[in-house]
């Protein structure tokens, strides 16, 4: 490791022997080394590694970069640069220490940046936004009081880093400096450059040792005296607080539990915290799972748990959804006393005394987990993981206590370094070792335990005191003074806008061509697999000898595509098609994701299970615990996770919204057993009423919390409105082309939180009441005591509890699941007169004129038990293809992301899964319909036969009819069909302008959105040519970066102004649509109204779009592009999931797509950004355009109510207001 790196310079010594990170059990090290600078004491760490964007060197003459960033933490400031390639670094490291280490701190940076108010008494900068935002929030009200708690006042874990609202607005710019002074000293600066680094260190060092701008260090005045720090003493084992934060609603709080943790300097016990709380709480089977939230009345609907880096650590343990009001039993109060602690430490005795529920090698199996989890992490970014890994290593340095009078010895990054050989020494450590660190760290440990209430009224009343904040602020102010201040504040926002000088704007590198960039190394292989045509499979089945042939039952999959690259891991994602789901069965799946992988299964006869060996005898069905599944599934994938609609959220879409993906992560020896498990997860579902109840209503708690967040709140009320569910399918004939089928907008209505809310508290209510009629149900795997086999099935009686809700009439079968030709869905499209005093809160729900789309009374009318568990079924039915088979639909696809030197070829790999799929499908539909039954083990089974066709090219894709069952016509996914529409509104109001409220949020947020459905489509092609519409779509993502960017235009306008604390403009491709957000506002109407008065000013005044849209600044908006594209296919995990996009968007493949992109960005030019300016941009303000603006603010105090106010204006922005309980179907 020493002879790795070489340097010449002098002015730099070795701090310590360099060392190698290791990144795996066998080895495998990323080279590192730690430097001093002699001359100022800077220290720097270099560590190459082949991160993410360490293939970009082709690019690193530009600066290319994501631009600067920086987060505050309670003991350390970050600040952060990522560039394309080394000499990137180079360019940038000057300025970038020079900013850090001679900021200009002036007064008027202090006003916009910091804090001020105006002539109002509105208080504003973007440091007060931030903090304001979050302040009252359920999260930092609890961290503040389980941390202050623990470590005291006299410890600065204690102080709110981040700054209170209260504390800021006493801050003054010279106490900023003074902190500066104090702290930035370069003895006290370590720059950590994490990437693909030469070894040769000589470039490099060079920029250090150009640079003379240091500081004086001053290592006495800056030392923290670590020693004088103290730790209160705890007078009891237990210390309890409570606090209120704001809510819409009393019905579920928080509980959360904070002990102290080893020194930093301790690792292995710290992996061994880390490791304990994955077993504690790893999957719905977990000891605390199973204790708190996986019950028909859950006592949380999920857990946290951390352990935080501080020194000494800490470990946080945080119960969310706790109810509070409501509870099903009266004499179970959960916010009593110490119950919860009680209940908690009850677990961990137990675990204790069991020996971890008499699994003594629990523990080791968690840790193997943690050991490949963690190197897939470092594979997805090395450079974040890296990052983790020093950091605790540096902190320890300045605040671990030391033997008094010792000075500070050099760092040795060695022992951190070693993460997996301790890893490997946890591997052998015996169950007392980890019973001692139970015990010892958290059962005999002293505890702050945190009760966080609900209280539905201090978000008015936090309203309130901001009102009177500001009119005291105002009245204290003579008419003289108003006008000095308003002065003062335009004279500092004019002097912080950024004017670079045109001499220094010609010295930078013009962004060069990409044409030569290497990408990191990969492959892709796409296929179309053609069956032969064949029987129904029901009644082909024929024995030959020995072996048993089937007919090709039904296979969703008929585009395979399979990616190699540089991973040690198997990537499998598996799409299937929602298009032809009926209405009805939209609004279930979100309660149909969150029990995928998370339910019981019910095996067919003869049929292998997880680790089973094959045989040809016979044994009965059996039905797994969900107990059972999730673990075993925890052992099989490295990680796995089910997407509906292009969101890990099960309440917010992404298009192409009519797209459910099953995602698993594996290592290559477990490709087997991992299919099989994958494949029978979907077929084998069989879901009971209580798995049901408890995960609805965890999923409802879950929603319950989302609405706490201001930006989920906005983007959620934003797809209420702006998404049509008009039914674009004519019926009277079978559609023929994407433009003629309706994949748009009733998935992403059917999940969205308004609709989600009334369903799942009628589900929980029927299932509620089948369960008092039906008590023995809460057997069904419910029940702690339970008893099931060592494989973790039940018998056959116990299956029937589960498939008694079921009639003989109401089992799912194939004609059930064709749709009538009945409207599924309603929708009010009426939007009644403005507002006027106060809102009538006795108003019919059913007339409610901002219902938008709203679910079919009779189907929550006839909602049962049975009525849920069919649902469920259907749905599962129609991914596995039983759907009207004489309808266009569109084909699933399958990918695989292998490693390069993975023996197995990409014929087999289809084959496998192929074979597997098939295999179970003819075991599912003997369970189903009855028929045949295959006896045979799988290696004996062959399947029918296909053709796995090379695609070259998407457009010449072919199905032939009839195969795998489907007799309608089968489309391509690539590119996937996507027809979205805007809502039609009337032309006598053709803006939707929607002032919000809510009790959940303390600062306020906008979203404005304007479709752009005159921008056409362009079916892929690799022609040179870029067509009129293909400049108009890139040219429209340009503007839109150019405008939002760090120091863009709406930022200053917005954010430098001290309105909000972010503004962004985003262009959605796939749904044509323009959005325009600001979050973390004080002033939620200047920053709308500035947004506004920009794009008119860039519209009508010629002289500020030529400064303000200047060849400079589209060259960084085209930079920033370029850096986003090729950055995001800098991994291997990246590259799949990025071609995953490319193909839905037509591409054969993310090098075509980024070769298209790079092909685009050459043709923008100020002329086509006007273009889309005048042409999309311009309806924000046209006031007989259809756009639509939704303002989310805390609640409104004073009488009368009114909404935002925007007059005079000729933007047609008349805004009603409405309260969020408005909006609930």
């Amino acid at each position: 490791m020493e002879k790795c790196w070489y340097y010449d310079s002098q002015n730099f010594s070795p701090e310590s022997p360099s060392f190698g990170i290791e990144t795996s059990s066998d080895g495998k090290v990323f080279p590192a080394i730690s430097l001093i600078e002699k001359r100022s004491g800077l220290r720097i760490v270099v560590c190459k590694t082949p991160g993410p964007i360490g293939y970009l060197d082709a690019l690193a003459n530009n600066c290319i970069s994501n631009g600067t960033n920086a987060y505050t933490a309670p003991d350390h400031t970050m600040y952060t640069i990522e560039t394309a390639g080394e000499k990137g670094i180079f360019n940038t490291l000057p300025v970038f220490l020079d900013g850090i280490f001679n900021p200009i701190l002036s007064e008027n940076q202090f006003i916009s940046e910091v804090y001020h108010f105006n002539q109002e008494g509105k208080e504003s900068g973007v440091v007060f936004s931030e903090m304001s935002s979050v302040e009252n929030t359920d999260l930092e009200l609890l961290n503040n009081e389980l941390v202050r708690n623990l470590y005291g006042k006299n410890y600065p874990y204690y102080y709110n880093y981040g700054g209170l609202t209260s504390e800021i607005a006493t801050l003054s710019n010279q106490e900023i400096i003074q902190y500066h002074s104090c702290y930035y000293s370069p003895d006290r600066v370590t720059v950590l450059l994490v990437g693909a680094f030469d070894t040769n260190l000589n470039n490099l060092l060079s920029v250090f040792d150009s640079y003379s701008h240091f500081p004086v260090s001053n290592s006495n005045k800056n030392s923290i005296q670590s020693n004088t720090l103290s730790i209160p003493t705890f007078s009891q084992k237990l210390t309890i607080s409570q606090v209120s934060f704001p809510s819409d609603s009393d019905e579920i709080g928080i509980i959360g539990f904070a002990w102290l943790g080893p020194s930093l300097t301790d690792l292995k016990t710290r992996l061994s915290l880390l490791i304990l709380s994955q077993y504690l709480n790893e999957t719905s089977s977990s000891p605390l799972n199973q204790k708190f939230v996986e019950k028909v009345d859950p006592m949380a609907n999920y857990i946290d748990i951390e352990v935080r880096d501080y020194e000494p650590s800490c470990i946080l343990m945080t119960f969310n959804g706790v109810p509070y009001t409501n509870q099903q039993s009266d004499d179970l109060d959960l916010f009593n006393e110490n119950f919860f602690y009680t209940e908690l430490i009850s677990v961990l005795e137990s675990l204790c005394s069991t020996v971890f529920n008499g699994v003594p090698n629990a523990l080791h199996d968690t840790v193997n987990r943690y050991i490949i989890e963690y190197k897939l992490q470092i594979e997805r970014n090395p450079i974040e993981e890296i990052n983790n890994i020093l950091l605790p290593t540096l902190l320890s340095h300045f605040y671990s206590p030391k033997p008094k009078g010792q000075a500070f010895s050099p760092i040795n990054f060695q022992k951190s370094s070693k993460i997996f050989s301790i890893l490997d020494d946890l591997l052998l450590e015996s169950a007392d070792y980890w019973i001692e660190i139970v015990k010892s760290w958290l059962i005999n440990s002293e505890c702050i335990m945190v009760k966080l209430v609900p209280d539905p009224k201090m978000g008015a009343d936090i309203s309130r005191r901001s009102l009177l904040r500001s009119s005291k602020l105002a009245s204290a102010m003579s008419e003289s003074e108003k006008s000095l201040l308003a002065s003062k504040i335009e004279n500092a926002i004019n002097d912080n806008k950024i004017n670079i000088p045109q001499g220094i704007i010609s010295l930078m590198p013009k962004i060069p061509s990409t044409a030569s960039i290497p990408i990191l190394p990969y492959s892709q292989s796409t296929y179309n697999l053609n069956f032969e045509k064949s029987a129904d499979i029901n009644s082909n089945i024929s024995i030959n000898q020995d072996h048993q042939v089937a007919s090709t039952p039904l296979f969703p999959f008929k585009i395979f595509s399979i990616l190699e690259s540089e991973t040690s891991f198997i990537h499998l994602k598996l799409g299937f098609s929602m298009i032809n789901l009926p209405d009805r069965l939209k609004p279930f799946l979100p309660l149909f994701s969150s029990l995928f992988f998370n339910t019981n299964m019910l095996i067919p006869a003869n049929t292998p299970f997880d680790m089973d060996p094959e045989t040809e005898l016979e044994f009965p069905e059996r039905l797994i615990d969900y107990k059972k599944v999730t673990s075993t599934l925890a052992n099989v994938f490295v990680s796995h996770d089910i997407s509906l609609a292009n969101s890990s959220d099960y309440f917010s879409c992404y298009p192409p919204v009519e797209l459910l993906t099953i995602n698993a992560k594996l290592e290559p020896r477990k490709f087997n057993i991992s299919i099989r498990w994958l494949i029978q997860s979907l077929l084998f579902i069989s879901n009971s009423v209580s798995r049901i109840l408890s995960v609805a209503k965890n999923l409802l708690s879950q929603l319950s919390e989302s609405k706490r967040s201001g930006d989920f709140m906005i983007n959620s009320i934003a797809t209420k409105f702006s998404i049509s569910d008009k039914t674009l399918l004519n019926e009277s004939k079978p559609a023929k082309c994407p433009a003629d089928l309706n994949f748009g907008s009733s998935i992403e209505l059917a999940v969205n939180i308004f609709t989600q809310e009334k369903l799942l508290k009628k589900i929980i209510s029927a299932l509620e009441t089948h369960i008092k009629l039906n008590p023995h149900l809460l057997g069904d795997s419910d029940s702690e005591d339970e008893t099931e086999s060592e494989d973790g099935s039940f018998s056959e009686s116990e299956n029937e509890s589960i498939s008694e809700c079921l009639s003989d009439d109401d089992s799912p079968s194939v004609p059930d699941l064709i749709p009538n030709n009945s409207e599924d869905c309603e929708i009010d499209e009426n939007v009644s007169k403005k507002h006027k005093g106060e809102h009538d809160k006795s108003e019919n729900r059913s007339q409610r004129k901002y219902s938008g789309y709203t679910i079919n009374s009779q189907i929550l009318d006839n909602i049962s038990a049975e009525s849920i568990i069919k649902s469920l079924d259907e749905i599962r039915l129609h991914l596995l293809g039983y759907s009207d088979q004489n309808s266009t639909d569109v084909s699933g696809f399958a990918q695989i992301g292998i490693p390069s030197n993975f023996e197995i070829s990409h014929e087999e790999c289809i084959r496998k899964i192929v074979k597997n799929w098939d295999f179970f499908m003819i075991k599912q539909n003997h369970q189903m319909f009855g028929g045949p039954i295959l006896n045979l083990p799988l290696s004996k089974y062959i399947q029918c036969t296909f053709e796995a066709t090379p695609i070259k090219n998407f457009a010449e894709i072919k199905f032939s009819n009839s195969i795998g069952g489907h007799n309608g016509d089968l489309m391509t996914p690539f590119p996937f069909p996507i027809n979205l529409q805007f809502p039609n509104k009337t032309l006598e109001k053709p803006k939707t302008n929607l002032h919000i409220t809510s009790s959940n949020i303390c600062s306020s947020y906008s979203i404005m959105i304007a479709n752009c459905k005159e921008l056409e489509t362009i079916p892929y092609s690799q022609s040179d040519i870029i067509s009129p519409a293909e400049l108009e779509g890139i040219s429209l993502r340009v503007l839109s970066g150019l405008l939002s960017r760090t120091d863009g235009l709406f930022y200053n306008v917005v954010r430098g102004n001290g309105y909000a604390y972010d503004c962004n403009v985003i262009f959605s491709p796939l749904r044509k649509n323009l959005y325009i957000t600001c979050s973390d506002a004080t002033d939620i109407n200047m920053a709308f109204i500035s947004i506004g008065k920009t794009i008119q000013d860039l519209l009508e005044n010629d002289e500020f779009w030529v400064k303000s849209i200047s060849d400079f600044e589209i060259s960084l908006a085209k930079s920033n592009i370029l850096y986003e594209e090729y950055s995001s296919i800098s991994s291997p995990s990246s590259v799949l999931s990025n071609s995953t996009i490319s193909n839905l968007r037509g591409f054969p493949n993310i090098d075509e797509m980024s070769k298209w992109t790079t092909r685009c960005i050459e043709r923008v030019t100020r002329a086509s950004l006007k273009n889309v300016l005048e042409k999309y941009f311009a309806k924000f303000i046209q006031k007989n355009v259809q756009t639509i603006n939704i303002i989310l603010t805390p609640p409104i105090e004073g009488r009368p109510r009114a909404p935002v106010n925007f007059e005079p204006n000729d933007f047609g922005w008349d805004f009603e207001l409405a309260d969020l309980e408005d909006l609930i179907e």
